[in-house]
């Protein structure tokens, strides 16, 4: 499935957060884990491509995640534009059929996450 780098990362961020909660079923643990392993994929490139960019404007990450620039303002500015730049790339999800989850599983989602997960799960009464 093709979509945006944003949407890919939304997705795992969203996979990655219901794969920390305990199920009731063992079955829709692992379809989390699954969508979760296949989705990091894209989080991993976005991060990587985003470390690069803060090194290609002089900024520098500190240990505990604080982006540094010279000229912190202006430095700012040009990361956020690159991010926006770099989260329209298409990419490819390897996700076909999409997942599907049943409402019995109990899956604690909110109708903006299913939205962003559209076309990777599918969700049934």
């Amino acid at each position: 499935m093709k979509t945006t780098l944003e949407r890919a990362v939304s997705a795992a961020q969203i996979m990655n957060r219901l794969n920390g909660i305990r199920m009731k079923s063992s079955a829709t643990a692992r379809k989390i884990f699954t969508l979760a392993e296949e989705l990091k994929k894209n989080f991993d490139f976005y991060a990587n491509e985003e470390r690069k960019l803060i090194e290609e404007l002089g900024g520098a990450i500190g240990e505990d995640g604080t982006i540094l620039f010279d000229d912190q303002k202006e430095g700012i500015r040009k990361l956020k534009a690159g991010r926006e730049e770099l989260l329209k790339t298409e990419v490819d999800v390897a996700i076909d059929p999409p997942v599907i989850f049943r409402d019995a599983e109990g899956l604690p989602v909110s109708g903006e996450e299913i939205g962003i997960l559209k076309g990777i799960a599918e969700f049934k009464e």
